[in-house]
């Protein structure tokens, strides 16, 4: 039995492992999606390569005999149809690792790993095109070895539908329009009966694993903000795909536990479309929330984030913070002045001088006085060495060295 699943975990891996050329390991959603339709531009037109579509464009191609070989859209159309197959086994291994990086069984950011959702829909529906393609071709090698038949497209087509449609409930367009009668079909070339079970095999796996993949997406959500009332770090650790969700909590949830925790997790997430949710949470009736939202917000628009807002959510939140400086609570003003801090704004710079000229003597006060003092540091070392770079560039010694 073990010996079975070894094998069963190596043709899995193996399948992933197909789907590279795809794009499955970019990050970036629009180079991957080149990837994929780049590699499908090229299986359309090599599933439908034939001697009859080159008559057709009458287009004569150099070593016709060569190219026009029935092995050459074969093999093309093989590493296409395990490509394709490797998508949703990708797209499992991710979902696989996301899980186990939210439960902390495996290290890592889940937002550095490719979502693969809309890639695993689209490779499904590229298989369901590239199937009659694959038995048109398999048909014109079989009739290069005297066993195949004078089946067209359109049986082909017929016969990929009717396996679609044992795999799943869809129209039979085969039975409604009576293209062809599949069994007399698959008598006349029992080979065809071995590329159905392929086919119906394929969407068996394609489709469960697909269906099995959101449901998995769906329960760790779920689970995660369920979770909220307790820890954040389940939802934390699921990255961006759950800030959604964490923005909908923070809007309407009245418990103080629950909304802090969802708080803290969109800081530890750190996506800036839960900015106006944030700024909304700075009016709760609970300090405790108002105190984790304003540094939320100054980790947000900090000017050294990784993900920057865009210039108007900057401006609306440093608007909410130097309006979160007057809050009754002591704690909450004291986030505000911080997260100000962060943004390294003229308007944080006026509203913390300001801050710190009032008299208070508070912690809000004395943080701001910290603040405009390592700006002030800062500022000084920037105009020092701006001042060194003029006199090396100006001197002499640099000027002669410059000289031709």
């Amino acid at each position: 039995m073990q010996t079975i699943l070894g094998w069963l975990v190596a043709a899995d891996r193996f399948l992933a492992a197909w789907a590279a050329p795809l794009g499955v390991h970019i990050r970036n959603t629009w180079i991957r999606y080149f990837c994929l339709f780049a590699w499908a531009l090229l299986f359309f037109f090599v599933g439908i390569w034939s001697e009859a579509f080159f008559d057709w464009l009458d287009f004569e191609i150099p070593f016709r005999d060569i190219a026009l070989n029935p092995w050459i859209p074969i093999a093309v159309l093989t590493f296409a149809y395990l490509s394709l197959v490797g998508v949703s086994r990708a797209w499992a291994h991710n979902e696989d690792l996301r899980g186990a990086i939210s439960k902390r069984l495996a290290d890592g950011d889940p937002d550095l790993l490719p979502d693969l959702r809309d890639e695993g829909v689209v490779s499904i529906i590229l298989l369901a095109a590239i199937f009659p393609l694959i038995f048109f071709q398999a048909n014109r090698l079989a009739g290069h070895l005297g066993i195949g038949t004078g089946a067209e497209i359109r049986d082909w087509l017929a016969v990929t539908f009717d396996g679609m449609r044992r795999s799943v409930t869809i129209l039979d367009f085969s039975e409604v329009y009576s293209w062809t009668d599949l069994s007399t079909l698959t008598e006349t070339a029992p080979w065809i009966t071995h590329l159905r079970m392929l086919l119906r095999a394929t969407f068996d796996l394609v489709i469960i694993s697909g269906f099995l993949q959101l449901f998995k997406i769906t329960r760790l959500g779920n689970e995660a903000v369920e979770a909220l009332g307790r820890t954040y770090e389940n939802a934390a650790y699921i990255g961006s795909r759950i800030i959604h969700k964490l923005i909908k909590v923070l809007n309407n949830s009245n418990d103080p536990d629950i909304s802090r925790n969802a708080v803290k997790a969109i800081s530890k997430i750190g996506n800036p479309k839960a900015l106006p949710a944030l700024r909304k949470a700075l009016s709760s009736s609970y300090a405790l929330v108002r105190r984790f939202a304003a540094q939320a917000i100054g980790q947000l628009i900090d000017k050294n984030a990784k993900r920057r807002p865009k210039p108007k959510e900057i401006s609306l939140s440093i608007s909410a913070l130097i309006r979160a400086t007057r809050d009754e609570n002591e704690f909450v003003r004291l986030r505000a002045v911080q997260a100000l801090g962060l943004s390294r704004d003229e308007r944080a710079r006026e509203a913390i001088r300001s801050i710190a000229d009032d008299g208070r003597n508070d912690k809000a006060s004395q943080e701001a006085q910290r603040i405009l003092k390592d700006w002030d540091r800062s500022d000084l070392k920037i105009e020092i060495d701006n001042k060194l770079e003029d006199e090396i560039f100006r001197s002499p010694i640099r000027e002669s060295a410059l000289a031709p």
